[in-house]
């Protein structure tokens, strides 16, 4: 997700135009995902919206039974809780 928000940071000047935009990621990753784009579009005007597009191997409801699963949301607490940390949100 950073080099896609690297990314983002490099084109805001060319979808300040934009009116909304849909953002889709995975379930687990929603919530840094919320906060770090609406951080780097703070200001710009554009509505924002977020969809957890559920794959197949992850079950939001059992993750904790499966191994990937519990490896998956551990390490993505982990980078919630850097990325909190390290942009003063």
């Amino acid at each position: 997700m950073g080099h896609a928000i690297a990314g983002w940071r490099g084109v805001k000047r060319n979808v300040l135009s934009w009116h909304s935009a849909i953002v889709v990621t995975s379930p687990y990753h929603l919530r840094r995902t919320r906060m770090t784009f609406n951080n780097v579009f703070r200001g710009s005007g554009i509505r924002l919206s977020f969809y957890g597009a559920e794959g197949p191997w992850l079950d939001p409801t059992r993750w904790w039974l499966q191994d990937r699963g519990m490896e998956v949301v551990g390490l993505e607490y982990f980078k919630l809780a850097w990325y909190v940390i390290h942009n003063g949100i």
